[in-house]
C-alpha cells in the first residue's frame, strides 16, 4: 500500500510537531531550578511584609514546592507568635 505524497506530508508534520513538544517539555523540566529552602523562606517573609515583586513571584510559582511553602509558612508563624508573647511578657511584669 502506498501513501500520497500529502499523507506523507501530514505524517511528517504530526512527527515533528510531536518532537518539538517533547522538546520543550524537556527544555522546561531543565530549566527548572530545585526549590532551596533559604529561597522559601525569603519568599514567605517577603509575603508576610506584603511586598513582592512580580517577577519573583512568578518565579517562585515555578520552582518553589507547595509543600515546602506551608511548612515554612507555619513555623514563620509559630515564631512570630511566640516572639510576640515573648515580648509581651517581657514588657508587662
Amino acid at each position: 500500500m502506498e501513501n500520497s505524497p500529502q499523507q506523507l506530508a501530514e505524517k511528517l508534520k504530526s512527527e515533528s510537531s510531536q518532537s518539538s513538544i517533547r522538546g520543550t517539555l524537556a527544555d522546561n523540566k531543565s530549566n527548572q531550578r530545585k526549590p532551596s529552602v533559604w529561597r522559601t523562606v525569603k519568599a514567605v517573609a517577603w509575603s508576610f511584609v506584603g511586598l513582592r515583586a512580580q517577577g519573583d513571584y512568578e518565579k517562585d510559582i515555578q520552582t518553589l514546592s507547595p509543600l515546602m511553602i506551608i511548612s515554612v509558612g507555619l513555623v514563620a508563624i509559630f515564631l512570630f507568635v511566640g516572639v510576640l508573647i515573648g515580648l509581651v511578657n517581657w514588657i508587662v511584669p
